[in-house]
This record gives C-alpha cells, sequence and structure tokens, in this order.
C-alpha cells in the first residue's frame, strides 16, 4: 500500500481548488508514480537529473513531485493554459 501523498502548503491550496473529477485523476496519477517512479508514465516525466523528481501533467494541471524512500511530496502545482 502506498502512503497518502504529502503537499506543501500551497500545493495543497491549489489541489483542494481543483474540480472532484479532477482532483481524483491527478491523485490516481501521484499514487501510480509513487508506487512505481521507474515504470512509465504517460503524464509523468523526469526533471533535470536528479533521481525522483518528477512533472506531471494530467488535465491542464502541472505539478512537480518528489520520491524518495517509497515517500512523495507534491512540491508545486499549478494550472496551465495549454492553448
Amino acid at each position: 500500500m502506498t502512503p497518502a501523498p504529502h503537499f506543501t502548503p500551497a500545493a495543497r491550496h491549489h489541489f483542494r481548488s481543483l474540480p472532484r473529477p479532477t482532483a481524483l485523476r491527478v491523485l490516481a496519477t501521484l499514487t501510480a508514480v509513487a508506487e512505481d517512479p521507474a515504470g512509465p508514465h504517460p503524464d509523468a516525466a523526469p526533471i533535470g537529473t536528479t533521481p525522483g523528481l518528477f512533472r506531471l501533467r494530467v488535465e491542464g494541471q502541472r505539478l512537480a513531485c518528489l520520491v524518495r524512500g517509497g515517500e512523495l511530496l507534491v512540491l508545486a502545482a499549478r494550472a496551465a493554459d495549454l492553448r
């Protein structure tokens, strides 16, 4: 079982403002990345050369997260207009 993700205060504020279906999809993606950080994830891409640092794009939301020792920390989140 994967532990619940931890959020920085700013990321928590943004996450709580999301519509429920979007928040659930983001949470499902975060859980998948936390369970297997090295696996293929269509919504995730590594950031730089730092191990465990990922960028996620889910339904117009962008998140930066860090996976270390089985724990997931969401560092930043924001809405992104991709048009």
